[in-house]
């Protein structure tokens, strides 16, 4: 029979990860600060795309990937990545969003996101994304995505995740 910390130890993260989490629904940025959080991510927020930077410059050395949203008051995801690769290019970002705006699922890859993720979401799918970011893979064999191409046009209706 395995100890209790023998099984308390198979159910930790291998390495913690650091994310900054970037949306402007206190409810979402809340879920996902106790999500990630018991997942074993130490998790800095941010309400908007201003925010997410004045944090990230505070905490570059610890924060290993983005989680940003796409609309956001202030500085929107597209720009709020535009500047956060300004201050370090390798930095690994995956989008979420409701409603794409006026971006398109190609554009926002082609920015350098990992993925693009539609909310609503479980947290099983933010945590994959994030942990496949951080490995330098774009999906893990478990989840194939479909192309741009397909995706876009269904974004409203559809609930899959896009992966670069």
């Amino acid at each position: 029979m395995e100890s209790i910390e023998k099984q308390a130890r198979s159910f930790l993260p291998i390495e913690q990860c650091g994310v900054l989490v970037a949306d402007d629904e206190p409810a979402i940025r809340e879920c996902l600060q106790v999500g990630l959080a018991r997942e074993g991510f130490s998790v800095w927020l941010a309400a908007d795309g201003q925010e997410a930077l004045e944090v990230f410059r505070a905490h570059s050395d610890a924060i290993d990937v983005l989680l940003l949203d796409v609309r956001m008051p202030h500085l929107d995801g597209p720009a709020t990545l535009a500047g956060l690769q300004q201050l370090s290019p390798q930095v690994p970002c995956c989008f979420m969003s409701g409603h794409l705006g006026s971006h398109t699922a190609n554009e926002l890859l082609r920015s350098g996101a990992h993925a693009l993720l539609p909310k609503p979401f479980h947290l099983s799918e933010v945590v994959q994304l994030l942990r496949a970011a951080t490995r330098g893979n774009h999906c893990s064999a478990a989840c194939v995505p479909r192309s741009a191409a397909a995706f876009a046009p269904a974004w409203t209706q559809d609930h899959g995740v896009l992966f670069a």
